[in-house]
C-alpha cells in the first residue's frame, strides 16, 4: 500500500502582489488645522487632508488602491464592515496597509461599540482585498480580529493579531485566502474560578456554520464550504486554544453535513507554540496540507476528559480525510501526531512522513477548583502521555521516513477505538530512545496534591509503552510494519509493546516481538549496535541526520512514497537524508525595515541555541540611521523590540554593529553613533521586554572618533569592547582601546593597546582562557601595514609576536582585515588579507601562533592569478570561525576583473575553506557566484560545522562601495533534504 498525496489544492495568491496604483490617506493627526487633528470632512487625497478613521476611507478607494494608515497616540477605534459592492478584481485589487513609525510601530486598531457590543475589526464579506501591517487588538473583548465571511481573494499579512476572546482569525465560507507572516498571540478566553474554565480560542479558526465559543488563532470553516486556504509563515503562541483548528461539518448534536467540510488547506512554515490546545486540529476538513519548515512545541493536555492523556501537538480527527503532516519539528509535548478519536468517525486517507517528533513528556497539572468535568468541586489531573505518534482510529494511512527521539511512552502506538482502524503501514522510520514508562498513575502525582481517589484519572490500566506499541485485541487489522530502525544510546535493552488479538499485552524484546507479531522481521528491521552513536551532536538543533558509516543511511527501502529521495545507493531511513549533497539556502525574503531599495548594510550574525539565526544590522529611515536587530522565529523574521539609536532627532548616525547572544539568549549589540560631534561607541542589552543601556557612550576624547566596535562577554556575562578612535574621523589614523563592564560602569583596559603605528580598519576581539582580553588589528609602521595582536595580562599589554605579521616577503606589503580566535589551546589563530606594494592581487591567509613565532597554515587561501597581467584578483574580508573539533572555516570574496575586455569585466566568487585540524589539509567546502550579494562579512559556525552567513543582497552585481542595497540576505549551508 501507497497512500497518493492528498492533492491539496492551492489557494490564488497572484492577487497579493498587484501594484498600488492610487492612495487615501488615513491619519489622525498631521493635518493643517487646529491642534493638527485630522478632520472627518477631508478629502483623504494627500497626507495633509487625511481621513482621521479607517471606515471613512473604505467607500473613496478605487480598484487597484491602497489605504494608507498611519500610527497615533491613541488607536484607531474602528467596525470596518466590507460588503462585496466594495470588491476589487484579480489585476485591481484593494488594499489596506499600516505606515510605521520611525520606532517600527504599525498603526493599532481595536473594536468598536455598535447596537449595544463590541464588533469584530474586520468583517470582509467581498473580494479582493489585502490588509497588511497593522496591529489588531481586541482589547479582550468578546470578538475576533478578521473574519473573511463568504468572500474569496483576501489577505492578512505581515500583522499582529492579539487579545481576542474569540478567534484571530475566523475563516468562514470564503475561497482563496492567504494568511501569511503575522503574529498571533494572547487570544484567550478564560471564565470561572481561578480563570482555568476556558473556550476554546485560537489563531486562525476555520469553523463550521454551527458556532462553538471558539477563540483560536485561525479558523478555517465552512457555511458554503471554505476553500483553498494558505497559512504560511506565521507566529501563534498563548492562544487559549489552537494555533489553527480547521473543522467542517460536524454540528451540535452529533449532526454531520460532509458538504459543508472545509478543504483544500495548506499549513506552512509556521512557528505554533504554547497554545493551550493543540498546535494544529484538523476535524473534518478535506484535502489538507501541513507542509514546508513548520515547528511545533510546548503543548499540555488540556482536555476536560477525566482519565485520557493528552497533549498532542497535531491533533486529526472527527471524519477527516486527504491528510498530509510532513517535515516538522515537534518536540516538548505530549503526543507528536494523533489520529482519530471517539467522535464522529475514523480518518482516512493520512500520510506521516518526514517528521523529527523528540522529547514527548509525561508532564501534568491539575484544573482548578470548580472547573472538573461536571462542575465537581475538586481536581481533575491533566497529564501528558508521551508518544511520538498515536493512532486511535484511522484507515489507511501511511507512516514513513519519520525520526522520533527521546519518548517517555511509547514511539509509534497503535490500537483500535470502535474497531474502525485498519490498513495502516509503517516503515522507514528511526525510532530512538524510548523509555516505555507506564502511562501516569496516582503513585506519580506528587504528594503535596491529596486528591480524593475517585478524582484520580485511570490512566488505561496504567499500561506501558515501548518502541513500537501495537494492540491488535482491539480489532486492528490490516498492520504493516517493515524496515525500521531502533536505537537507543545508553546500551540498555529495547523494549516493544505488543497485545495480541487474545490474552495479554507484554513488554518484549524485539526478537519475542517479532515471534509475536511477525511483524519487523529481520533484516529489514534493525537494531543499532549497543552503546553505538547513531545522530550527529545536539541533533534537536542541527537536525536529526546521521552519522555516517550507521545503519540508517542507505537502507531504507524504496517504494512510490520515496522514490527519487536519495543521493547515494538507496534513501536513508529516518526524516533526514543525511548524505546528500548540501546547499546554500536562504532564510525567507532579505531582511529590511523598509520596502524596496534600502540602505541596509553592515549585518552582525548569531545563532541561538535552537539552531537559528539571530542578526543586527544598520539602516536609514529618512535623515537618521538605527540599528536593527530581528530574530527569526517560524520562519518570519521578529523584530527585538525598537530600532537601536542613542540619539535623538535628525542627523543621527548609528552604524557597524556587532551582536553577540548572552546565556539567557537574549542579544547584546554594540555599535558606533555619531550626530555631528565625534562618534561613541554604545552597549545595549535586551532584558526580554525592553532595551537597556551599559552606561553611557565610550570615547576616550571629547571630540574623537570611536569606530568600529569588537564586542565579547567575559566569564559573568558582562560586555567587554574592543574600538578603533581617530581625533579626526579620518579612517587611517587612531588607535585601538578596550572596555569592559565592571560592577555597573566602564572601565578602561589599559590604556591605547600598543602603538604599532595608525591602526586602520576594525579590530578584532576574542576572550582568553583566562577570561582577559585579546585583540588582533592592523596598523601601519611607517613601512607597511601589518597584522598586529596583543594581550592582556591583567596588568598591561603584551604584544604576541613583537614584528607583527606579514605574510608576504616584499616591502610595503599591505595587511588587512584581521579575524582573530582562539582554539581549545589558547593559541591564538588571525585570518587576514595581504597585497604586494603597488600591485592588484590581494590573497587571503591564515596565521597560528605556536608559542614562539606565527606560522603560516597552508599559504595563499585564493588563486594566484599573478602569470596573466590583465586578469587581477583581489581576496577580501576574510572572516574565521572554529567548529567544536577546531577545524577553522575561513569564509572570503575574490574578485576579479578582466582589463582586456571593454569596459573590463568584474566578478566575484565567495569561498569558504576548511581546515581539518587532525591533517592540516585544506578544502573548499563552498564556493559560489552571488552577482547580487555583497561581501560575506557576518559569518558563523556552530559546534557542529553548519556555517551560516548574513550578507548585503544588492539589486546589481556586487561592486565594492556601490549602492542599491535590497535588504540583508541570511542562509545557511543546509541539505538537499
Amino acid at each position: 500500500m501507497t497512500i497518493a498525496d492528498p492533492g491539496t489544492l492551492p489557494a490564488d495568491t497572484a492577487f497579493i502582489n498587484a501594484p498600488v496604483t492610487s492612495t487615501v490617506y488615513v491619519a489622525k493627526t498631521g493635518c493643517p488645522g487646529p491642534q493638527d487633528v485630522c478632520q472627518e470632512s477631508n478629502n483623504g487625497m494627500t497626507r495633509q487632508t487625511a481621513k482621521p478613521r479607517i471606515d471613512l476611507a473604505i467607500p473613496l478607494v478605487q480598484p487597484g488602491g491602497e489605504i494608507r494608515v498611519y500610527p497615533s497616540e491613541t488607536p484607531y477605534e474602528e467596525y470596518l464592515y466590507i460588503p462585496l459592492q466594495q470588491a476589487g478584481s484579480s489585476a485591481t485589487p484593494k488594499f489596506i496597509i499600516g505606515v510605521p513609525d520611525a520606532m517600527g510601530k504599525m498603526p493599532r486598531i481595536v473594536p468598536k461599540f455598535v447596537d449595544g457590543r463590541f464588533r469584530s475589526i474586520f468583517n470582509l464579506e467581498t473580494s479582493y482585498w489585502i490588509i497588511k501591517g497593522v496591529d489588531i487588538d481586541c482589547m479582550d473583548q468578546r470578538v475576533s480580529g478578521v473574519v473573511p465571511l463568504r468572500g474569496d481573494h483576501l489577505a492578512l499579512l505581515d500583522s499582529e493579531v492579539h487579545h481576542c476572546r474569540q478567534s484571530a482569525v475566523l475563516v468562514r465560507g470564503s475561497k482563496d485566502v492567504v494568511i501569511r507572516n503575522n503574529v498571533l498571540h494572547h487570544n484567550q478566553d478564560f471564565q470561572g474560578v481561578d480563570s482555568d474554565l476556558r473556550y476554546d480560542s485560537s489563531g486562525v479558526d476555520m469553523e463550521s456554520w454551527f458556532l462553538r465559543d471558539a477563540s483560536n488563532a485561525i479558523i478555517v470553516s465552512s457555511i458554503t464550504p471554505t476553500e483553498r486556504v494558505l497559512i504560511e509563515r506565521n507566529t501563534a503562541y498563548a492562544n487559549s486554544g489552537d494555533g489553527v483548528q480547521c473543522q467542517g461539518g460536524e454540528a451540535p448534536g452529533g449532526t454531520y453535513y460532509p458538504e459543508m467540510n472545509s478543504r483544500d488547506v495548506t499549513i506552512r512554515d509556521n512557528l505554533f507554540h504554547d497554545n493551550l490546545e493543540n498546535a494544529v486540529d484538523i476535524k473534518s476538513c478535506l484535502r489538507v496540507s501541513i507542509t514546508g519548515s513548520n515547528q511545533f512545541y510546548g503543548y499540555d493536555h488540556s482536555g476536560r476528559n477525566g482519565g485520557r492523556c493528552g497533549g498532542s501537538a497535531v491533533i486529526v480527527h472527527f471524519n477527516a480525510s486527504k491528510v498530509l503532516v510532513e517535515g516538522a519539528r515537534i518536540h516538548d509535548s505530549g503526543i507528536g501526531v494523533e489520529l482519530g478519536s471517539d467522535q464522529l468517525g475514523a480518518v482516512q486517507d493520512i500520510i506521516i512522513r518526514r517528521n523529527s517528533i523528540y522529547r514527548m513528556n509525561q508532564n501534568y497539572s491539575r484544573w482548578a477548583a470548580g472547573d472538573a468535568p461536571g462542575g465537581r468541586t475538586g481536581y481533575e489531573w491533566k497529564v501528558n502521555c508521551g508518544d511520538g505518534i498515536k493512532v486511535n482510529r484511522a484507515q489507511r494511512a501511511e507512516i514513513y521516513h519519520n525520526t522520533l527521539d527521546n519518548l517517555l511512552h511509547s514511539g509509534i502506538k497503535i490500537r483500535s477505538i470502535l474497531a474502525d482502524t485498519e490498513t495502516v503501514r509503517v516503515w522507514n522510520n528511526i525510532i530512538s530512545d524510548v523509555s516505555g514508562l507506564n502511562y501516569i498513575d496516582e503513585t506519580q502525582f506528587p504528594s503535596t496534591y491529596p486528591l480524593p481517589p475517585s478524582y484520580v484519572p485511570a490512566r488505561y490500566g496504567h499500561e506501558h509503552g515501548g518502541y513500537l506499541d501495537y494492540d491488535r485485541s482491539s480489532s486492528l487489522s490490516g498492520l504493516v510494519s517493515e524496515y525500521n530502525l531502533f536505537h537507543k544510546g545508553d546500551g540498555t535493552s529495547l523494549l516493544y509493546r505488543y497485545c495480541p488479538p487474545s490474552g495479554s499485552c507484554t513488554q518484549q524484546s524485539l526478537a519475542t516481538f517479532r515471534t509475536s507479531s511477525s511483524l519487523d522481521l529481520a533484516p529489514n528491521s534493525q537494531e543499532t549496535p549497543a552503546n553505538s552513536t547513531l545522530f550527529v551532536a545536539l541533533p534537536d538543533s542541527n537536525g536529526y541526520f546521521t552519522q555516517s558509516g550507521t545503519l540508517a543511511r542507505n537502507t531504507a527501502l524504496v517504494d512510490a512514497g520515496n522514490s527519487g529521495q536519495d543521493c547515494a545507493s538507496a534513501p536513508d531511513k529516518g526524516a533526514l537524508e543525511s548524505d546528500c549533497a548540501r546547499e546554500w539556502t536562504p532564510y525567507s525574503a532579505p531582511l529590511s525595515a523598509s520596502t524596496g531599495v534600502t540602505s541596509g548594510s553592515a549585518p552582525s550574525l548569531q545563532v541561538d541555541a535552537s539552531g537559528l539565526p539571530v542578526v543586527a544590522w544598520s539602516e536609514a529611515e529618512g535623515e537618521a540611521r538605527a540599528i536593527h536587530v530581528r530574530r527569526l522565529v517560524g520562519g518570519i523574521w521578529q523584530p527585538i523590540g525598537d530600532p537601536l539609536s542613542a540619539s535623538t532627532g535628525s542627523g543621527t548616525h548609528a552604524e557597524t554593529p556587532q551582536l553577540v547572544l548572552n546565556a539567557q539568549g537574549h542579544p547584546v549589540v554594540a555599535w558606533s553613533e555619531s550626530n555631528g560631534t565625534g562618534a561613541q561607541v554604545h552597549v545595549w542589552a535586551w532584558t526580554g521586554s525592553q532595551w537597556t543601556p551599559y552606561g553611557g557612550g565610550l570615547r576616550v576624547t571629547s571630540s574623537g572618533y570611536a569606530f568600529n566596535p569588537s564586542l565579547k562577554l567575559d566569564a559573568s556575562g558582562d560586555p567587554v569592547v574592543a574600538w578603533r578612535e581617530s581625533p579626526n574621523g579620518q579612517y587611517y589614523n587612531g588607535t585601538i582601546h578596550v572596555s569592559r563592564w565592571n560592577n555597573g560602569s566602564w572601565s578602561s583596559v589599559g590604556g591605547a593597546v600598543l602603538s604599532m603605528g595608525d591602526a586602520f580598519e576594525a579590530p578584532s576581539l576574542e576572550m582568553g582562557g583566562d577570561d582577559e582580553p585579546r585583540v588582533a588589528w592592523s596598523a601601519f609602521n611607517g613601512v607597511e601595514w601589518r597584522i598586529f595582536v596583543a594581550g592582556w595580562t591583567g596588568t598591561a599589554w603584551q604584544a604576541v609576536g613583537s614584528d607583527g605579521i606579514n605574510a608576504l616577503t616584499e616591502v610595503g606589503t599591505g595587511g588587512s582585515s584581521p579575524s582573530l580566535k582562539i582554539d581549545g589551546s589558547g593559541r591564538p589563530l588571525v585570518a587576514f588579507s595581504e597585497s604586494m606594494a603597488n600591485e592588484d592581487e590581494t590573497w587571503v591567509f591564515l596565521f597560528r601562533w605556536n608559542g614562539t613565532s606565527w606560522d603560516d597554515l597552508g599559504g595563499k587561501l585564493n588563486g594566484d592569478v599573478a602569470g596573466d597581467p590583465d586578469l587581477w584578483e583581489q581576496g577580501n574580508w576574510p572572516v574565521l570561525e572554529l567548529d567544536g573539533v577546531g577545524n577553522a572555516y575561513v569564509a572570503y570574496r575574490s574578485s576579479f576583473s578582466d582589463y582586456r575586455s571593454s569596459p573590463y569585466s568584474h566578478w566575484s566568487t565567495d569561498f569558504i575553506k576548511v581546515r581539518d585540524a587532525s591533517t592540516g589539509a585544506w578544502t573548499t567546502l563552498s564556493s559560489w557566484f552571488i552577482p547580487d550579494s555583497g561581501p560575506p562579512r557576518a559569518f558563523r559556525v556552530r559546534a557542529s560545522g553548519e556555517p551560516f552567513i548574513a550578507m548585503e543582497k544588492v539589486t546589481q552585481p556586487w561592486v565594492p562601495y556601490s549602492n542599491g542595497v535590497s535588504g540583508i540576505e541570511v542562509t545557511h549551508w543546509a541539505p538537499w533534504l
